[in-house]
C-alpha cells in the first residue's frame, strides 16, 4: 500500500476508490484524527474544564471514546461478545464507531472553542 493521504492539518484522507473495510476504517481513522486535533496543544486543565451547563470535559470525551472503542473492538469483535452483541457484524461495529465519533467531535468543537477559542472546520 501507499503512503496515505493527509489533508491540511494532518489527517488522513479518505481514499475515494477502496473496498469496503478500507473504506470504513478510513472514515473510522478520519474521525479519530478530528479529536486529536480538537484536543491538540491543550493543557491538561483545559482538557478538564468544564464549561455550563453541562460536565463533559475534552478529556472525559477521549477517555469515553477509548473505552468504548476498547468494549466494541476487544470485546464484542475480537472475542465474539454477549450472546446478544454477538450478532452485530465488524461492518456495524466500525459505522456505529464512526457514528460515535462524529457526534462526539461536534461536541469536542463546541468545548474547545469555549476553552480558547480555537474552533475547527
Amino acid at each position: 500500500m501507499g503512503e496515505v493521504e493527509r489533508d491540511e492539518v494532518g489527517r488522513p484522507e479518505v481514499p475515494l476508490a477502496a473496498d469496503q473495510p478500507t473504506t470504513l476504517l478510513g472514515f473510522l481513522d478520519g474521525q479519530r484524527a478530528t479529536l486529536e486535533w480538537t484536543c491538540h496543544g491543550l493543557s491538561d486543565e483545559q482538557l478538564r474544564a468544564t464549561l455550563h451547563p453541562t460536565v463533559i470535559t475534552l478529556g472525559g470525551l477521549l477517555k469515553h471514546l477509548a473505552r468504548v472503542e476498547d468494549h466494541w473492538f476487544s470485546e464484542v469483535v475480537a472475542e465474539g461478545g454477549q450472546q446478544e452483541l454477538s450478532r452485530p457484524s465488524v461492518r456495524w461495529v466500525l459505522v456505529h464507531m464512526i457514528e460515535e465519533y462524529a457526534r462526539h467531535n461536534g461536541h469536542a468543537d463546541l468545548l474547545r472553542e469555549a476553552v480558547d477559542g480555537q474552533t475547527g472546520e
